[in-house]
């Protein structure tokens, strides 16, 4: 048990420099080669009285859709063979560090949590001073993601006082320098979540589901001129890329059914930035201002949501009960601040990922991370303790 807390540990505290702050300035397989660190760490650990093994099944179904989907893509061969096995890679990846936190299920000590913590504000302090000629009067989704990230953070490993609340939103609030619009939906979310949350509510309830019109409105009313610009009167503009790839999404689902396009071949980094995609040429996109070839993928998968089209309807439809059971998961967590907390990542990705796909890189891995770590909490396992001579050891 000390052992998986100890690696997990540390592997957060490289995780914020390596993959995300300072990514940069490292080699751009980092996150491939921390993720695969996790895998075998996990893999090594199977056989620990201390893992949740209840995942497994689930998450070995998901590695056999992967793989159907690759060997799918590779047989259809709308793209080259390369563009499908990169693009499986960075598709997997958040389901692999998601699986794997929920297996390790780790418990940290007090001053784990401080490190953990005292990890990301540093990378977010060091972020700021590295990049801040560029943060000032520019969009910066890194200092955004930082940002929300500590503060979700501090928020969850310190104790629930109103001063802590505080701190915590006013570190995600420091995160607007970002300059991102769907970065004010997050803060404004935060705020519904932390202070107007004052118990659970069941997830499907009519109170969640006012809760949830709320929120919508609330997000709405701060951003809705970027929103009005792509979602509304922007769908009428067949020059603008995001609302072109939302429009054309539709059509790849009707014209590849019921499985999709295949991986690497539209929406993502792998069909546009490394292999460019015949789809763009068939939907009459890669003549639009920052989607061309010679663009090198600049705004072709600049939104989470249209790259579902590769997957099909049967696709979507497992991305659909992925995400049900997430959220029924998150209504048995018995923690007020882990529960709010998960909540709040699910948000995150929901709202970010409409003109973002941190969802497949590094900056999403960190809602992930969070989802898992707070759903580890309802485990009965973390309460049991051997004996009274162990049980100082094993809360460490």
């Amino acid at each position: 048990m000390r052992s998986i807390a100890r690696f997990y540990s540390w592997f957060w505290v490289l995780y914020f420099p390596l993959c995300i702050a300072f990514y940069d300035l490292v080699n751009d397989y980092v996150d491939e080669f921390m993720t695969l660190i996790l895998i075998l760490f996990t893999c090594m650990k199977l056989h620990s009285r201390y893992v949740n093994r209840q995942p497994l099944k689930e998450a070995w179904a998901c590695i056999l859709i992967f793989l159907f989907y690759l060997v799918y893509s590779l047989i259809l061969k709308v793209n080259v063979p390369m563009a499908a096995i990169i693009d499986f890679q960075q598709q997997i990846r958040p389901y692999a560090v998601f699986y794997c936190t929920l297996i390790l299920m780790p418990q940290f000590s007090k001053r784990q949590k401080k490190w953990m913590l005292f990890s990301i504000l540093a990378s977010l302090v060091g972020y700021l001073f590295w990049k801040q000629s560029t943060i000032w009067g520019s969009e910066n989704v890194i200092f955004g993601s930082l940002s929300i990230g500590a503060g979700m953070t501090y928020y969850l490993f310190t104790k629930e006082t109103g001063f802590n609340r505080y701190v915590s939103t006013a570190i995600v609030l420091f995160g607007l320098l970002c300059g991102k619009f769907k970065y004010i939906g997050e803060c404004v979310a935060f705020v519904c979540v932390v202070f107007l949350l004052k118990k659970k509510i069941k997830i499907g309830s009519q109170k969640s589901i006012a809760f949830t019109f709320v929120l919508i409105g609330a997000v709405l009313f701060f951003a809705w001129s970027r929103f009005d610009s792509y979602f509304v009167t922007g769908m009428s503009n067949d020059q603008l890329a995001r609302p072109m790839m939302y429009k054309t999404a539709p059509k790849v689902f009707v014209d590849y059914f019921p499985f999709g396009s295949g991986l690497g071949t539209f929406g993502t980094s792998a069909s546009a930035k490394t292999y460019y995609s015949p789809l763009y040429y068939k939907y009459d996109l890669a003549e639009i201002w920052g989607m061309s070839p010679s663009d090198h993928g600049a705004f072709n998968a600049d939104s989470f949501y249209p790259g579902l089209a590769q997957f099909g309807f049967v696709g979507l439809f497992f991305f659909i009960v992925f995400w049900k059971r997430r959220l029924l998961a998150i209504n048995n967590i018995p923690d007020l601040r882990y529960y709010k907390i998960a909540i709040m990542a699910f948000l995150c990705l929901a709202i970010e990922n409409t003109g973002d796909t941190s969802y497949l890189s590094g900056r999403g891995m960190v809602y992930f991370m969070l989802i898992a770590l707070c759903l580890s909490q309802k485990e009965p396992q973390r309460r049991i303790f051997r004996s009274p001579n162990t049980q100082q050891n094993q809360s460490l």
